[in-house]
């Protein structure tokens, strides 16, 4: 190894590098979260979506089922994750300068008042943990775009961090969908097995029940989310409420607080 002369009194001083390799950033954001908390990401990203989606078109009079009409759906099993939804899509505005960052920008929008998603990381968290190629398409109201996600060649290029959106169609619905394919093959195990998916729609409906409670769908394959029971489990629904932060507050399971 060459040695490096350190600068004598009055030269301009060597600078120590300190920037992270990819492959550790991404074993960083994903070693310590579970498979199932990076799916409940994807779906809290959806439920913002509905929100944002409201909120864009003037909100709406108080009713009992404000998220009524908004959706997402999950497909999964040994070879492909899929994630889709009719929650009004991202921007492209928002993918340029928001979406695809790592990390909550101090500029970034906070006009979802209930949000309840790693708004910046969850996306991005869930492709590295699950697999290796993605295709993110969204088609917001008035355009559309899509980016294709190449985790390894992403990982090559230690210089650009940056993805590429390219053209879609636009059609009738506002929504985003997420495929990820190429699964690696723990996760492919765990999706090939009957109880992480029985199990998946138990904590989702715990988890959401809430948010299931106001209107909005989850479909996991072709098993529609059951609305949870606390009234025989209140034990289990107050952990739950401490567990995951997606509940509005102590009043959600009686009702007492709406979500507008």
């Amino acid at each position: 190894m060459a040695e490096i002369e350190l600068p004598l009194s009055g030269d301009k001083p060597k600078t120590a590098h300190g920037s992270p390799t990819k492959d550790f950033f991404v074993r960083m954001i994903t070693r310590d979260i579970t498979l199932a908390d990076c799916i409940l990401d994807l779906l809290d990203n959806s439920i913002d979506g509905a929100h944002r989606s409201i909120g864009r078109s003037g909100g709406q009079a108080p009713t009992p089922s404000p998220l009524a009409g908004y959706k997402a759906t999950l497909e999964i099993d040994e070879n492909r994750f899929e994630v889709d939804d009719n929650c009004g899509g991202i921007t492209l505005n928002d993918a340029v300068e928001y979406a695809f960052h790592f990390g909550r920008r101090k500029d970034a929008p906070t006009d979802v008042e209930h949000s309840i998603g790693l708004y910046g990381i969850g996306m991005k968290r869930a492709i590295f943990k699950i697999g290796r190629k993605a295709r993110i398409e969204s088609r917001p109201p008035d355009e559309a775009f899509s980016a294709e996600v190449d985790v390894e060649k992403w990982e090559a290029n230690e210089h650009d961090w940056d993805f590429d959106l390219g053209h879609l169609e636009k059609n009738d619905k506002a929504g985003t969908r997420i495929v990820i394919e190429d699964i690696y093959p723990p996760i492919a195990a765990a999706f090939a097995d009957p109880s992480f998916k029985n199990q998946l729609i138990r904590t989702i409906a715990r988890d959401y029940a809430f948010i299931l409670g106001k209107g909005f769908s989850i479909t996991v394959g072709q098993t529609p989310v059951p609305l949870y029971d606390y009234s025989s489990r209140v034990s289990e629904g107050q952990a739950a409420c401490s567990n995951a932060g997606r509940f509005v507050s102590d009043q959600t399971f009686t009702g007492g607080t709406e979500l507008t």
